[in-house]
């Protein structure tokens, strides 16, 4: 991810005046944008596309919700090999989570950090080679993030999330987003 995006990000939610809404018994929905780094074992570079996620939430308790997730990607990367162009996506990502939320004082931010599971589907492709394929996987998952309020019911977030972490690859991405809360 840019720099510059996550200056913005930061600026944004330090620059708003409302407190972050993190109290029991209030939901959340939204979506982030995500750029998703996949990285297997014994290839010399990442893919990496990227993903639309949705968010949905609610808080069992002050600063913690459960949320799930549902993604699928939105733009492929692909890498040469020898001549060969290889395509890599994701297909969906489905997950759910345990989030816990620590306020900054009286500021518009909290910082939260996430575990759960997460079950990920992804395609390798080469045309050159007529060859596509798809594998889907499930794992423990972990992630860390700062949000903060923009207006009453409306907030910004920017996060780290380890989606998947297997032997042979491991799927993270950077994502950034906004949630309605009601």
């Amino acid at each position: 991810m840019k720099p510059k995006y996550i200056l913005a990000a930061a600026a944004l939610m330090a620059s708003t005046t409302a407190l972050a809404d993190v109290q029991a018994g209030n939901t959340y929905m939204g979506g982030q944008f995500s750029w998703t780094t996949v990285d297997i074992s014994g290839v010399s570079s990442d893919f990496e596309p990227s993903a639309a996620v949705f968010r949905f939430g609610h808080f069992l308790v002050d600063n913690f919700a459960i949320e799930a997730r549902a993604g699928t990607g939105i733009s492929d990367d692909t890498h040469h090999y020898s001549g060969i162009d290889v395509t890599g996506e994701i297909d969906h990502v489905l997950g759910l989570y345990g989030t816990g939320y620590l306020p900054l004082g009286d500021s518009p931010v909290s910082l939260y950090g996430l575990v759960g599971f997460t079950r990920g589907k992804a395609t390798l492709s080469s045309d050159a080679l007529g060859i596509s394929e798809s594998d889907s996987d499930t794992d423990f998952s972990y992630g860390v993030g700062v949000q903060g309020q923009v207006a009453p019911q409306l907030s910004a977030n920017l996060e780290y999330m380890s989606y998947l972490d297997k032997s042979d690859y491991e799927v993270s991405a950077i994502g950034v987003g906004l949630n309605y809360h009601f």
